[in-house]
């Protein structure tokens, strides 16, 4: 109920504003990279996944999203907006696969891509220091609609296993700088806080992770997004 409760809180003095009568819209595309999560606690084979996989960044995000302005004054401007996300992380790691109800094996598999599918809910303040370039801040609600695991060198027919929710999954902030071309803005981003869901599909029983009885989660892997954006 906690982070429940965090989102509407935070979320009250933007609604207050929407009232405020504005025709302006933001259409952007954002592709973004980010470090692997490595975490594997005590899992047995934990030094061996970890020296064939040296290399430090391989999460991948693409997110497209619609923004409509709410207010705005000389130098500040505040949008709200929504769209779809997509994360594909590649890092080789166990998993429980019998969370997805369509494998009741007892064996322990891996997988080497876990996509999802991701509904943000977005409200970020941006604030012009000259006439091209402008700082913002940015506050997302991630709500997971779809997960998808795979193992591309797995040539068995129980892979990819999927499945379709609507639950709560990550709170983010964000900050960024902009460059503005006429109606064309180009951005770089970096995420400053993650508090997320535990994603008990990899941490589990398995890598022997000690927060069983835990649910969410301050973890913020290094992330660099990149922006364009069109104003209509």
């Amino acid at each position: 109920m906690r982070p429940v409760i965090f989102v509407f809180l935070i979320s009250l003095p933007f609604v207050s504003m929407s009232q405020m009568d504005s025709s302006r819209f933001i259409l952007s595309i954002q592709f973004g990279i980010e470090k692997h999560d490595k975490r594997l606690f005590d899992y047995s084979e934990k030094e061996l996944l970890l020296a064939i996989q040296p290399e430090n960044w391989g999460t991948y995000n693409l997110s497209l999203q619609a923004s409509k302005m709410l207010a705005q004054s000389q130098r500040i401007s505040l949008f709200a907006g929504s769209g779809l996300s997509y994360q594909r992380a590649t890092f080789i790691r166990p998993f429980d696969h019998t969370l997805f109800d369509q494998d009741d094996n007892e064996i322990l598999r891996h997988l080497n891509v876990y996509d999802k599918l991701l509904l943000p809910v977005s409200f970020v303040g941006y604030l012009d220091i000259g006439k091209r370039f402008q700082l913002d801040m940015g506050y997302n609600t991630l709500f997971l609609l779809y997960r998808r695991i795979d193992n591309t060198e797995d040539n068995s027919n129980d892979y990819p296993y999927t499945a379709f929710s609507f639950e709560l999954s990550r709170l983010e902030l964000v900050g960024g700088i902009n460059y503005k071309l006429k109606g064309i803005v180009l951005g770089v981003h970096s995420r400053l806080v993650n508090y997320q869901k535990i994603d008990n599909i990899i941490f589990n029983d398995i890598v022997n992770d000690p927060r069983m009885d835990q649910k969410w989660e301050f973890n913020n892997p290094l992330r660099i997004d990149f922006s364009v954006s069109f104003m209509l």
